[in-house]
């Protein structure tokens, strides 16, 4: 398992076993798909890969199987944490974690935040985000009903990184921290997550389970996109692009009921379920302007880009999936 295209470093991208790519529906939370850019977070408690047959019990999935991301939950007992790290570029990020009981009654309550201010690896840019995931859950004597929601506002560099020289078949011989695109190369959105996760033991050997989940994202960001390079003058093509007002929803539910029986002496486990899940796109203007010849990588100066003019249009998609 590899990083693949990550959209500009803006999203969590895997090749798994030869498969994947960004927002290829492989990385679910909780044993459901969602849209969020990033899905690794505070609130992890554990990452499964799941391959193979095991894989199929998520699902309509790539062949090279799934990533499934467990969110922490609420516990009994109390306890706590605070960390902080800093950043050799600059800034740092403070985690807080805090879980317990709540007394005489039966539930249990969870609050996960983290707050990301850094400066960029490369000469110019910052990561900024804000995160922040309560959960609530009720234990019963045979079920446990688990509420959970997520917010992040995030701010982070649109950065397509270097280039390749197609004469050498090499990167361009210049310092990897020189970017090749502009300042207002930034993604600048919110997610959300909101989940239902509800378990009953209808016996010693059946289990009966009910999961929903509705996640969005809404983000707008911009971009100068190099579109071709000159090898004898280090000059670049570039065009100016945005995406303004693009929002992705995602419902996903899945009803399973698994057991654990003999049969003719022989121990078995079976597992049966439907899901379905319903997605779609709204992108309210999509900005794609003239290509210009205006950046010179061993001299490069920014923000030259006043005089390119653009095309707006937009573009909706919706559709569901059941099995």
């Amino acid at each position: 398992m590899v990083q693949t295209n990550t959209l500009g470093g803006t999203q969590d991208a895997f090749v798994r076993r030869g498969f994947g790519a960004n927002r290829d529906g492989s990385i679910m939370t909780n044993g459901l798909r969602t849209v969020l850019p990033r899905s690794f977070n505070a609130a992890t408690e554990r990452v499964e890969v799941l391959k193979g047959p095991a894989s199929t019990l998520y699902g309509i999935l790539d062949p090279g199987g799934l990533i499934n991301v467990v969110t922490k939950r609420p516990e009994k007992t109390f306890h706590g944490s605070v960390s902080a790290t800093s950043s050799s570029f600059g800034g740092g990020t403070g985690q807080l974690d805090i879980t317990g009981p709540i007394e005489g009654t039966q539930l249990a309550y969870r609050l996960t935040g983290e707050v990301q201010d850094e400066d960029y690896w490369r000469n110019f840019g910052k990561e900024r985000s804000t995160f922040i995931a309560p959960s609530l859950t009720w234990f019963g004597d045979n079920a446990t009903v688990t509420m959970l929601y997520s917010h992040r506002d995030y701010k982070t560099p649109f950065d397509r990184g270097t280039i390749f020289d197609l004469t050498t078949k090499q990167p361009v011989n210049v310092d990897r921290k020189i970017r090749f695109d502009e300042p207002f190369n930034i993604t600048d959105g919110q997610s959300d997550l909101a989940q239902l996760n509800a378990e009953y033991h209808l016996n010693s050997q059946w289990t009966a389970r009910f999961d929903y989940s509705y996640s969005q994202d809404k983000y707008s960001d911009n971009q100068a996109r190099v579109t071709a390079y000159d090898a004898t003058t280090g000059t670049l093509t570039r065009r100016v692009d945005a995406t303004q007002g693009s929002t992705q929803r995602m419902h996903a539910t899945r009803a399973d009921l698994q057991g654990n029986v003999d049969i003719a002496g022989f121990y078995n486990e079976i597992l049966g379920g439907v899901s379905y899940e319903y997605y779609d796109l709204l992108r309210t203007d999509m900005i794609r302007c003239k290509k210009a010849k205006d950046f010179n990588i061993y001299n490069p100066v920014y923000g030259n880009t006043s005089k390119w003019y653009c095309i707006v249009s937009g573009l909706y998609n919706g559709f569901g999936v059941g099995q």
